[in-house]
């Protein structure tokens, strides 16, 4: 009897825990949110009626407070992405990679979205698989230099389907592509490469893996098992 509510016990108190985390979280978001948003004000007002110097740095105090407004904004969509309970499910790649396109093109309307696909890929995948494509739709436009970007799709011989995302860029720095390959969020990556360190957590979490290319730009390549309709 004594040993079950020592279990109760722990379970109770992690429960409280978690949620007390949850809630310092969200109070932690929204403020963060609302005091950037105060800060980006300020700044543009100070950048109206200064010139010189002072001008250039409140440009600085924008991009900083902006950065971690997009910070925040990422962190809360990619909350969903740590459910362990998401459903599984054939999911058809080509319409997937549409999908995920048609909202980087309004996110990115002067960047050349271009697709080239193979129709009848399906994986067994969670709609977290879309949030990974379009991370790294939106990490491809930072480095584009030409404004075009690729989602292209291939069969392996060992029955992978490859999701190749290309752009022309002069390729992601050292510590995005650890990030992105190995998972690995280090102190000094940290905030960085939040968003390709979750992509590597939702692609390696379906079973998948991924590596990048530099030849003429980058190309992440995600393998995924291909997955037939009737399964």
């Amino acid at each position: 009897m004594e040993h079950y509510v020592g279990i109760q016990e722990d379970i109770t108190a992690q429960k409280r825990r978690e949620r007390l985390i949850n809630v310092m979280d969200r109070i932690l978001r929204h403020n963060l949110r609302n005091d950037m948003n105060v800060i980006m004000g300020l700044s543009n007002i100070i950048k109206k009626k200064t010139d010189g110097d002072i001008s250039e740095e409140s440009d600085k105090i924008s991009k900083k407070a902006d950065n971690l407004i997009t910070l925040s904004n990422k962190l809360r969509s990619f909350e969903k992405a740590f459910d362990d309970d998401k459903e599984f499910k054939i999911i058809s790649i080509d319409k997937e990679i549409k999908k995920t396109i048609s909202r980087l093109r309004k996110k990115y309307p002067d960047i050349d979205f271009i697709s080239d696909i193979e129709k009848g890929c399906n994986v067994k995948a969670t709609d977290e698989l879309g949030i990974a494509l379009e991370e790294l739709g939106d990490n491809a436009a930072k480095y584009a230099s030409n404004g075009k970007i690729i989602f292209k799709t291939e069969i392996s011989e060992n029955n992978n389907v490859h999701i190749k995302v290309k752009d022309s860029g002069p390729g992601i720095p050292e510590a995005e592509k650890e990030v992105l390959e190995t998972g690995e969020e280090t102190p000094l990556s940290h905030g960085l490469g939040i968003g390709l360190w979750m992509v590597n957590w939702i692609i390696t979490g379906l079973g998948g893996h991924i590596s990048t290319e530099f030849n003429n730009g980058t190309t992440v390549d995600i393998g995924l098992p291909l997955q037939s309709n009737k399964n």
